[in-house]
């Protein structure tokens, strides 16, 4: 996701004139929320208001083609649940309210001594 939104924010501000080693830490302040971007922004050195701006655009852009991603892989992974749940066969005879083995019990009831842990 970084790579992501490192080349969409260097594309973005690079050629307004951002010194290259500041891109880093605009990257990572970018990423933040609240006062702590605030704080990050303010020190990253070279940042304008005009760069600031196409910083953030760029970063908006970054994060639709992030989520673009994502919902593609969401909706595959739901077109498939669907799929599945089609085939399945029909359940309805199994859901009763019998109960055909008793699961728990009393080992006095059955007839043998209780187990004992070595």
């Amino acid at each position: 996701m970084l790579p992501t939104i490192q080349s969409f924010v260097s594309k973005a501000v690079l050629p307004l004139g951002l010194p290259k080693p500041s891109l880093g830490s605009l990257v990572k302040a970018l990423t933040l929320s609240g006062a702590p971007r605030t704080a990050a922004l303010n020190a990253v050195p070279g940042l304008t208001p005009v760069i600031q701006a196409a910083a953030q655009k760029g970063y908006d852009g970054a994060l639709v083609t992030i989520y673009r991603y994502m919902y593609h892989a969401v909706i595959a992974f739901g077109l498939w649940s669907i799929i599945a749940a089609c085939a399945l066969r029909p359940m309805d005879h199994l859901l009763t309210n019998r109960v055909p083995k008793r699961t728990g019990h009393n080992s006095r009831e059955i007839g043998s001594s209780p187990r004992r842990c070595r």
